[in-house]
Order: C-alpha cells, then structure tokens, then sequence
C-alpha cells in the first residue's frame, strides 16, 4: 500500500511522478539538514532547493511535499521570536532518519 501525498486543493497541481517526489523530499530535508539546528524560512528553503532542481518546484509542488513531511514528522514548524509571521521549518531526527534512506 503506498501514502498518497495531502494536496493543498487550492494550489497547481504537482507532477504525478514518484521519482521527482523523492527527489524533491531528499533535496528539502538535505537543506534543512546542512542548517541544523537552525530553522530556515519558506522563501530561503524554497530558493535553495529551486537552485538544485530542474525544473524548479511549482507551488503546488512545494505545497505536497510540505504537507507530506510535516505531516510524518519529518519536519518541524519553529515560531520566530523576532517575526511571529515568519514561517520556518527545520529537521526532526525522524527526518534524519529518513534522509539516510533516500
């Protein structure tokens, strides 16, 4: 049995491609992973892992691989103390785990 991806309904529709999802998963988590133990804003993670990805990362893309690595824990949201309203992620250990797999 395979997980299906959350899709954000309100975002383009991501390619159906097992292969560029794992490739994006293991890019997002090897960013976030060389920033440890600090938190990276959306706009930063996003930046860095569109440099490495071609084609880049639609919206919707990025909006079914957040929701997919939040959801198993792999990633954490970490308020700011300086911005309430800047959204940033950061790695669990979980999604360490899952980084030496991919």
């Amino acid at each position: 049995m395979s997980v299906q991806p959350i899709y954000p309904s309100d975002l383009p529709k991501p390619p159906d491609n097992p292969a560029r999802r794992k490739q994006v998963r293991r890019i997002v988590l090897e960013a976030l992973r060389h920033a440890s133990p600090y938190a990276l804003p959306v706009e930063t993670l996003q930046s860095h892992c569109n440099d490495l990805l071609r084609p880049p990362m639609n919206p919707g893309e990025w909006g079914v691989t957040e929701a997919f690595l939040a959801k198993n824990a792999f990633i954490v949201s970490i308020a700011s103390a300086i911005d309430p309203d800047l959204k940033q992620w950061a790695i669990t250990d979980l999604g360490k785990t899952l980084l030496a797999t991919l």
